[in-house]
């Protein structure tokens, strides 16, 4: 890629990972998109967008090279409009979902931006 190079991604970018010479985009800031875009980095052009939950926001990657998104749900504060945040893990290369962890509920108030990992 170089400088100045466009690439159209979700309506909300937030955080990214890079792993295997794609680029993983989290698109769902406050609820506003529910997917992450995979981009080749070699080619410049986007491989899949996978729609996961609403709120994509976060991402890493564990030991097994797994991909585990942050959805923290959407954010109206207008009930029914919210939805549950949740945790994701996909598979980096087939991008199926492996497990899916509900950590939040509508109306609770938890609206969570950050994922954290250790080497554990």
């Amino acid at each position: 890629m170089s400088f100045g190079d466009i690439i159209e991604v979700g309506s909300h970018p937030e955080n990214m990972l890079y792993q295997n010479r794609k680029l993983f985009v989290c698109n769902g800031a406050w609820g506003h998109d529910s997917t992450i875009t995979i981009i080749d980095c070699q080619t410049n052009s986007i491989i899949e967008t996978l729609r996961l939950s609403d709120g994509t926001t976060d991402i890493c990657e564990d030991t097994n090279g797994n991909i585990w998104v942050l959805c923290q749900g959407k954010t109206t504060y207008d009930y029914p409009e919210e939805t549950d945040s949740k945790i994701i893990c996909i598979d980096s290369a087939g991008y199926e979902i492996l497990h899916e962890f509900k950590i939040g509920t509508m109306n609770d108030e938890f609206y969570p931006v950050r994922l954290a990992s250790d080497i554990d």
